[in-house]
């Protein structure tokens, strides 16, 4: 169904809308002057790729100069020797765990950690010994949930 002027009925219904008084204008940009639609829609994407570049921020006598620095660290001898934990330890401070805390990623509970056979509790023991012999602590580790919890009579209520 055509409409004269108009591409839709809800359109036509504007009014005093007519497409020739509302045609958009040429845009002009710093080199040239956009007419068509497919133009203009370059010249936007044009100028959106500019404003939206990465900053080249390297500088390379800095970057050289850190790169030498981690690695000095990383040659370093630890300065303070590393005492591991013994199981009894751990075992006590799982003893320690509040009940009424939320698991983490893993689902583990604290009352579950509790709970654990005694050979598990030497396990965990290695598994810490070994995250302070390498110095290194999984990203999982690092990773938690967070809820935030609203009181009431808050902005949000």
């Amino acid at each position: 169904m055509k409409f004269g002027l108009c591409s839709s009925p809800q359109i036509c219904r504007i009014k005093g809308f007519n497409r020739d008084k509302h045609k958009m204008l040429p845009l002009v940009t710093e080199n040239d002057i956009a007419y068509t639609n497919e133009d203009k829609a370059n010249e936007i994407a044009n100028s959106l790729e500019n404003q939206f570049k990465n900053n080249d921020i390297s500088h390379p006598p800095t970057e050289y100069l850190v790169r030498q620095k981690v690695n000095e660290f990383k040659r370093s001898p630890v300065s303070t020797p590393i005492t591991t934990c013994k199981a009894s330890e751990v075992f006590e401070n799982i003893g320690k765990f509040k009940n009424n805390k939320s698991p983490g990623i893993d689902k583990i509970s604290n009352s579950m950690l509790k709970r654990l056979p005694l050979k598990i509790t030497f396990r965990i023991t290695d598994l810490i010994n070994a995250v302070l012999r390498r110095h290194y602590i999984p990203k999982a580790w690092k990773t938690a949930i967070a809820f935030p919890i609203l009181k009431h009579g808050g902005k949000n209520s």
